[in-house]
């Protein structure tokens, strides 16, 4: 049996989805148990982003490399001298990251390379100085995609390659008499009205040989492909997120809008997965006998972490606190910050550092919040933003409590993370993983939801007393033992 893990991307900026699968991932391996993830999306760094996570070229399958018979290609490098664009050029460098191709004097093509002077894209311009081609490169060092353009400067055709030079994947823009633009997608001489279509067919032949099993972690607008697999396979829906639009009411009539379709047709699943026992709980009460329902944890801590050397509060850096996330308005960053400022009244060198990169949608509304919160504080550097960091165990074992003030949180994988390291948690009381990560008075402490002054007494309350701050930590790598390899599989 093969299992799928179902996503549309990776990045190196991983979100938390994205962090499951690769401890699934690991946990899979440690195991023997054939799985690959699955990616939709057109990636062309999909393969050097695989070996930050030590993942290998055949654990994974992507759309755009499976129907370009480019699952398993050895790696080449183009340099800015290969680019061909039809004439010979004189090659001048514009910056570390440009090039611009020439011939006497008048720009045909600009090349865009990667930090290792490899190319990643070709610009081809005409006479006029107008752009009519662009080809993207993959990591592996081949002619992936090229999109042509209109002489008003719009992309009719996208076309992607197989090994040879052939097309093997085609999409074509086009109006309707309204204006309206539609797209036709053209692989193995078979004809799609949208990209959802494309996934189905995707599906299906994967599915076409053994026995299968597809987790889809991230909902993406063609689950309903799943349903419709033209061969049996077993379907598991995996909800990393709270399944209601309320996040403090699990029966509140609107769904989570990102599980809609998943969860108006719970019957379609062979089973649903959550994170946590209280959600599996209010899962099945809702959708009672509709499907099976299980926990499983999404993090795993390995054996060398939960066997690491305990490092003392006294040790690390004194009244400090951290948090490892993305920057975004659900996080609840500007609460944080509203509850250091009471809680500097007390405890004046109290410090608050935050590792992540800034989600700027809703009109930047993360940060609109953040600095509206910040003339509370009575000096503005005891809150620093750093950018995001891959190193997140060295943090850990730097700062002494971990924050959470999330709206809502199917788990929290960098929670998990700081507790395995000793740190001590404090959360608002959120559905579902922080307060199941924490057990108050233990390793850590649970205010409640979207209480601000509470939360900074918490606090001053944690730091005030060094012996329970030290055993607390003393806890949290205790506790973590619930996420040992062994406990997850055994899940």
């Amino acid at each position: 049996m093969t299992v799928y893990f179902i996503n549309e991307g990776l990045s190196e900026l991983a979100s938390g989805i994205e962090k499951a699968q690769i401890y699934r991932a690991t946990l899979f391996r440690a195991h023997n148990v054939q799985f690959k993830l699955l990616t939709s999306n057109f990636l062309p760094n999909l393969h050097s982003t695989l070996a930050t996570f030590n993942l290998v070229d055949a654990e994974s399958v992507n759309l755009f490399d499976y129907f370009q018979h480019a699952l398993l290609v050895k790696s080449t490098i183009i340099k800015p001298e290969d680019a061909d664009f039809g004439v010979d050029v004189m090659l001048k460098q514009n910056t570390d990251t440009e090039y611009f191709a020439t011939v006497k004097d008048q720009l045909v093509g600009r090349i865009q390379v990667n930090a290792m002077g490899h190319v990643e894209r070709l610009e081809y311009f005409d006479g006029f100085g107008n752009l009519y081609r662009t080809t993207t490169y993959d990591s592996r060092g081949f002619k992936s995609m090229s999109q042509l353009y209109s002489p008003d400067n719009q992309v009719e055709v996208e076309i992607w390659y197989d090994m040879t030079g052939r097309i093997a994947i085609e999409k074509t823009f086009s109006r309707t008499t309204h204006g309206n633009q539609i797209e036709t997608w053209k692989i193995d001489n078979l004809l799609f009205h949208n990209f959802a279509e494309v996934r189905g067919y995707f599906y299906n032949c994967l599915n076409a040989v053994g026995e299968n099993m597809f987790i889809m972690n991230r909902t993406n607008g063609s689950e309903w492909q799943l349903a419709k697999l033209e061969r049996p396979a077993y379907i598991i829906l995996m909800l990393h997120n709270h399944h209601s639009s309320d996040d403090q009411d699990p029966t509140a009539e609107i769904l989570n809008d990102n599980y809609e379709w998943s969860l108006a047709n719970m019957d379609q699943w062979n089973c649903v997965v959550s994170a946590t026992p209280q959600q599996t709980l209010d899962v099945s009460i809702r959708w009672k006998n509709v499907t099976k329902y299980f926990t499983v944890p999404v993090g795993v801590i390995q054996d060398d972490a939960l066997q690491q050397v305990h490092i003392p509060m006294k040790q690390r850096q004194t009244h400090s606190m951290l948090v490892t996330a993305r920057v975004a308005a659900e996080k609840g960053i500007n609460k944080m910050i509203q509850a250091l400022a009471i809680a500097r009244q007390s405890i004046p060198d109290l410090t608050l550092d935050i590792y992540g990169y800034v989600d700027d949608t809703n009109n930047h509304l993360a940060m609109n919040l953040i600095e509206k919160s910040l003339p509370d504080l009575d000096d503005q550097s005891a809150v620093t933003f750093h950018d995001f960091t891959p190193d997140v165990p060295s943090l850990h074992e730097q700062y002494q409590v971990y924050l959470v003030y999330s709206r809502m949180e199917g788990f929290n994988l960098a929670l998990m993370e700081a507790l395995s390291s000793g740190m001590v948690g404090l959360t608002n009381h959120v559905n579902y993983g922080p307060t199941e990560l924490i057990k108050s008075g233990q390793n850590g402490a649970i205010t409640e939801y979207d209480d601000v002054a509470q939360y900074a007494a918490k606090m001053v309350e944690l730091f005030q007393n060094s012996d329970q701050l030290q055993e607390m930590s003393e806890n949290a790598y205790r506790l973590s033992n619930r996420y040992s390899s062994a406990n997850v599989w055994r899940a």
